[in-house]
């Protein structure tokens, strides 16, 4: 009878032992598999923040060249007196053949 009982503790003792080695193993996978993740979702949102900085840099862009085709800068004439002001108007006086201020 004792050999019997002996034979059920060490049948015991052999699963508690696996099951340590169970939990052992699966808490470590865990962790492994919680980093793999934590690297992973890391690794979205910076290429995500990078892709909306990208996307919104591309539409000041082209905000920027669509309203310089469409609405072109109005003409600046030069005041009589400035530099880019026709020969004739050269004077601080009103350039009145020109039509300049």
């Amino acid at each position: 009878m004792k050999s019997f009982l002996e034979k059920l503790h060490a049948a015991a003792e052999a699963q508690g032992r696996a099951e340590i080695a169970y939990r052992d193993e699966s808490r470590r996978r865990l962790e492994e598999l919680a980093a793999l993740r934590t690297r992973a979702y890391r690794r979205y949102n910076l290429l995500n923040d990078m892709a909306d900085l990208a996307q919104t840099q591309n539409e000041q862009e082209e905000s920027v060249r669509l309203a310089s085709t469409l609405t072109p800068a109005p003409e600046r004439r030069p005041y009589a007196g400035s530099p880019g002001a026709p020969w004739w108007c050269q004077s601080t006086q009103v350039c009145r053949t020109s039509g300049l201020p």
